[in-house]
């Protein structure tokens, strides 16, 4: 029998964990993931960027499983390959010229996105169930969110950075940066999330993707694009960029720029969203909802919509990471905050649809002893310079500096980062029965932020919007079934 020829997608990742025992794949694209234990993880272990034919795979796992029929290692290893295939995990052709010259861009993926979406799953069967269950007792570092720089070309209202970190300004040197990524891939780490202040106004940011593909890294961008390029847009192409995440406050230029307190930085935004779309570079908008922009959401839910990007909306917003709370000053009320979601609801049903799976584990009792979100427990962040804590949001617990200790040292070692990893769904015994956890998107930082220092003390304005969008949701679904 012919032997066939596979290799990774290119949208795909994989790592192994735990001492070989777990294996994890992720695809960028479709958004899918999985998790293989034992054999499934040697499996995965092999498959490569480069193509290998399914023989020489058998072959090697062959010196792994001594005292094996060979011919039962091919089987396995051929069903395995083409579940990968499945869920375009992998690319499987007849010959290695056949598979460098497959075009993955021509593959429609939306049968298997629609797959994730609806069928219906126990909760234990997903990956994300797995990975809060491993993570209790076994935390594994597997996201990195970056500050290339505190500088920033903007100066929006709402931001949770303030002004006076802005306008003094650090920027993340070029070896600190390698160093620092290094350290994560010998780690296991797979995703990077690039960010700021304003990650384009560091003057390395082309040499930092570059040095992500080298190493492999599932790449996010969080930018106002103010200062992008053309240069630059062919290096997101080169590096294959995972998504772009955009701040756009609005499609009316001057709530935008009243917003961004820059002139003509609505223009120079969309028109960099639009060259992103031309040249097929995966973008997605962030827009905190606020007085300023409360009106015009429906506008800028029909423009993405039109030009097929997905939405982030943030009915909160954050108080600043010194405690300021003059940022709040553009935080909704909840009158404002019902007419806005109206507003999204009638113009974008099926992020309504999907509401409800916001909380999928957090604050329910069958969960109470698992973490309450990713902090410290698969993700970090490191600042501009090289403070690291738990999660962007809690940028005010700092762990340790990298100029001082290693990120493992850090990362193994910190006793704030230990305490952040003992903080289960059961310390917010409220929470866990409240009629409204499905609709809540209450977090730590959220908490610290806006209490002065205190991760448990929860501002009730945010279960007074969590109660709200409980009601609006199940109104429109009532509606709907009636109809």
């Amino acid at each position: 029998m012919k032997t066939k020829f596979v290799k990774l997608s290119k949208h795909s990742f994989v790592r192994i964990y735990d001492d070989g025992k777990l294996g994890y794949v992720i695809n960028q694209k479709t958004e899918l993931d999985r998790v293989y234990d034992n054999i499934g993880a040697d499996f995965l272990s092999q498959l490569k960027r480069e193509p290998r034919s399914f023989d020489d795979i058998a072959d090697e796992l062959l010196s792994l499983y001594k005292n094996t029929d060979r011919q039962l290692i091919y089987d396995d290893l051929q069903t395995f390959i083409y579940e990968l295939l499945n869920y375009k995990f992998v690319v499987v052709a007849d010959s290695i010229e056949e598979l460098n010259a497959f075009d993955e861009d021509r593959i429609n993926d939306a049968s298997i996105s629609k797959l994730q979406k609806t069928e219906k799953v126990r909760d234990e069967d997903t990956t994300q169930y797995f990975w809060f269950k491993h993570d209790a007792n076994n935390p594994c570092l597997r996201t990195l969110h970056i500050e290339l720089t505190s500088k920033c070309n903007e100066r929006c209202i709402h931001c949770y950075i303030p002004n006076s970190i802005k306008d003094v300004g650090v920027n993340m040197s070029i070896e600190s940066f390698k160093s620092l990524i290094d350290q994560f891939y010998e780690m296991g780490g797979v995703s990077v999330t690039l960010s700021g202040g304003e990650p384009l106004l560091n003057k390395n940011i082309a040499d930092m993707l570059y040095y992500c593909r080298e190493k492999d890294m599932r790449i996010s961008l969080f930018t106002n694009l103010l200062a992008i390029d053309d240069a630059l847009i062919k290096v997101m192409k080169d590096v294959n960029i995972s998504n772009v995440q955009v701040s756009l406050y609005s499609t009316d230029s001057i709530c935008h720029d009243e917003i961004t307190r820059v002139k003509g930085s609505y223009r120079k935004t969309i028109s960099a969203i639009e060259k992103l779309k031309k040249y097929q570079i995966p973008v997605s908008i962030s827009c905190p909802l606020m007085k300023a922009n409360k009106d015009t959401m429906g506008e800028l839910i029909k423009y993405a919509q039109s030009r097929g990007i997905p939405v982030k909306m943030d009915y909160v917003i954050m108080a600043q990471s010194n405690f300021d709370k003059e940022n709040l000053e553009n935080r909704l009320t909840i009158e404002e905050t019902e007419n806005a979601l109206r507003d999204i609801i009638e113009n974008d049903t099926e992020r309504i649809q999907l509401a409800d799976k916001n909380a999928l584990f957090n604050r329910n009792v069958e969960y109470e002893d698992f973490p309450l979100c990713s902090a410290a427990t698969h993700t970090l962040c490191v600042s501009a310079n090289g403070n690291i804590s738990p999660c962007v949001s809690l940028s005010g617990i700092v762990a340790g500096n990298l100029n001082n200790k290693s990120l493992k040292e850090i990362w193994d070692n910190s006793e704030k980062l230990k305490r952040i990893r003992l903080v289960r769904q059961k310390h917010f015994p409220k929470c866990l029965v409240c009629e409204a956890k499905k609709y809540c998107k209450m977090c730590m930082g959220q908490n610290y932020n806006e209490s002065g220092g205190d991760i448990f003390k929860i501002n009730p304005h945010f279960c007074d919007v969590a109660f709200l969008t409980k009601r609006i949701i199940e109104e429109h679904n009532c509606e709907k079934q009636t109809n």
